[in-house]
């Protein structure tokens, strides 16, 4: 991008603190200076360095488009904005330069990661539905068998190991949790038995 002939020259304050930011590119800090809204910011101090750097993170988020990376500089600018509003941003921002230049990269590879974990659910969602009405009979029996070979209190025990924490069933029944997990081994260890 060629520099306006309106936007601050070299050796200029705004420029020189916008440019430690290494995060930011040359032409965004060529736009933020040259855009004449920018111009009627506070003459100097932490104001206008901040509304400076809101506007380079802004521009640098208008001029991509949404894929993993530019989602991350979504976040920086969200980042910056949630601790500008809650009063957490350091008096020298330049102290923000660390977390500023980091965070993108690090989202960009949650937003990867996830992005993987996404496409591998889908992939096995697709299968577990193709499951047969067969396939849900044969659990249903299975389910049965199980419960005429345990007793009512090994029944609910077990339903309710599955969705509680072990020490909460324990305390809500009375029982030590060493004992609950005997209780629940043993029956387990049965029921393989039966099954085998």
């Amino acid at each position: 991008m060629i520099r306006s002939a309106l936007a601050p020259s070299d050796g200029d304050p705004d420029r020189e603190f916008l440019e430690s930011f290494d995060c930011i590119s040359p032409e965004v800090i060529d736009a933020v200076l040259a855009d004449p809204a920018n111009w009627s910011l506070p003459a100097g101090g932490p104001a206008r360095q901040r509304w400076l750097l809101y506007s380079a993170l802004q521009a640098a988020v208008a001029a991509q488009r949404y894929s993993r990376p530019e989602r991350a500089l979504e976040e920086r600018l969200d980042k910056f904005l949630t601790a500008f509003l809650d009063g957490e941003l350091p008096d020298d921002l330049r102290e923000a330069r660390k977390w500023l230049r980091n965070l993108p990269s690090n989202r960009a590879k949650k937003h990867a990661h996830q992005d993987r974990l996404l496409e591998e659910f889908a992939r096995g969602a697709g299968r577990r539905q193709a499951v047969s009405s067969a396939a849900a009979a044969e659990v249903s029996d299975d389910l049965r068998l199980v419960r005429r070979h345990v007793s009512d209190l090994e029944w609910i025990l077990l339903n309710r190991a599955t969705v509680e924490e072990l020490a909460t069933v324990a305390l809500s029944l009375g029982l030590a949790l060493g004992t609950l997990k005997s209780m629940l081994s043993r029956c387990r260890a049965r029921v393989r038995r039966r099954f085998e």
